[in-house]
């Protein structure tokens, strides 16, 4: 966040580290990193992702998508979602390749653009933005998420992964699209690569739009919906809560 002070950082973080009793990190390069740099504090730093929240667990698996809410409801499926912030760590030019291979499809983006709009890749968003099948909904409030990611027919997680913050980042969305059962398409971030018996983690961006093409093929299905609910399931916020508990030290 403050590339000016990054050496400075780099020592406070390292001297945290080595003087805490306990350093837990969501992404677990981050874990490794820190495991590689404070040696003799390894055995005290975890591991610890994300877990899923009351409100983005569904009361069962949609094996196919619910009924759009009704601002999506007017849009021609299949339904390809992703929800999140509008910036820099989204692969926009693979969005426009996606909103090309399927163009009968509507690309459903649901979030707010953030502030710093410049640099090469808000002239890539705008050039996705203004794709005719391309549907940027803005944002919404968290309480109704759910209802948008229950409805997609496919998943979309389209992060760089080349960006600095996506390589040591552990998305919360993936925990937010485990809990309704849906299929899931990802870039081979690091984290989400921890996930491939779960969902679709593409190595390269036509197996991205390769796996998109075969989910929609089988009828917006993977055969994976349980899974994927049953281990959002068993990682609920509270049980995350509860290993950071017992790893505290008494």
């Amino acid at each position: 966040y403050w590339p000016r002070f990054a050496s400075q950082v780099n020592v406070l973080e390292r001297q945290a580290v080595r003087e805490a009793d306990l350093t837990v990190c969501v992404s677990s390069v981050r874990a490794d990193e820190l495991r590689a740099a404070v040696p003799e504090a390894a055995a005290r730093i975890r591991h610890l992702p994300h877990g899923s929240t009351d409100l983005s667990l569904s009361d069962h698996p949609w094996e196919r998508p619910a009924p759009a809410p009704d601002d999506l409801s007017s849009l021609p499926r299949p339904l390809l979602g992703y929800v999140g912030t509008l910036e820099d760590r989204i692969d926009w030019d693979l969005m426009t390749r996606l909103s090309m291979a399927f163009p009968r499809a509507s690309i459903a983006i649901v979030g707010p653009t953030t502030a710093q709009r410049r640099g090469a890749w808000y002239a890539d968003f705008r050039r996705c933005a203004s794709r005719p099948n391309v549907h940027l909904l803005g944002r919404r409030p968290q309480g109704v998420i759910h209802r948008y990611n229950r409805s997609f027919d496919v998943c979309l997680i389209p992060y760089l992964t080349d960006h600095p913050f996506n390589k040591v980042c552990s998305p919360t969305k993936i925990m937010d699209y485990m809990g309704t059962g849906r299929p899931i398409v990802s870039t081979a971030l690091p984290e989400c690569r921890l996930y491939e018996g779960l969902f679709h983690v593409a190595p390269s961006n036509d197996d991205f739009i390769a796996a998109v093409g075969s989910i929609l093929e089988a009828g917006s299905d993977d055969g994976r919906s349980y899974l994927r609910f049953d281990w959002a399931r068993a990682n609920t916020c509270g049980r995350v809560v509860e290993r950071l508990l017992d790893w505290l030290p008494l």
